[in-house]
């Protein structure tokens, strides 16, 4: 089994795979144009973002900068979210963002885990977290309420 095989199938995979990596640069280009755009620039950030992500509904609105290890490829938006800076993603599977949600700075999605066992490490193994993953988070300072669901 091939490590794309592995990654789609939950399993741990070399990241470092060139299988892996298909096209990530490209992705990530993308992703640093849209981080380079200024904030009254709400018709090209839009367009940029329909370019970018896997879907994308109304209303979404994501302050810069925004990480993703893939570039937001396999990121899916509802309608009316709000980003807030230093979103993180790691859609290295496919991510579900439900409508009317809100996140606060800083937040971090990932998809897949880094492996306890030293072994592991030595060999770039990354553990997948979910294969799909819907999510819908509200921060603020005070709390963090997640709801999620595993298909």
């Amino acid at each position: 089994m091939d490590n794309t095989a592995r990654r789609d199938a939950g399993l741990p995979y070399h990241y470092d795979d060139p299988a892996i990596m298909d096209g990530q640069l490209a992705w990530q280009n993308k992703l640093w144009e849209y981080n380079q755009t200024k904030p009254t620039e709400r018709e090209r950030r839009a367009e940029l973002l329909k370019d970018m992500c896997a879907e994308v509904g109304d209303g979404v609105h994501i302050e810069t900068p925004l990480h993703a290890s893939n570039g937001c490829r396999r990121v899916h938006l509802g309608k009316v979210i709000y980003i807030n800076a230093f979103m993180s993603m790691v859609d290295d599977a496919e991510i579900w963002i439900g409508d009317y949600t809100m996140f606060g700075p800083s937040v971090t999605i990932a998809t897949a885990g880094y492996p306890i066992l030293p072994i592991l490490r030595e060999h770039h193994t990354l553990v997948p977290i979910a294969q799909k993953s819907r999510v819908s988070f509200v921060v603020t300072r005070d709390f963090c309420r997640l709801g999620y669901r595993l298909d």
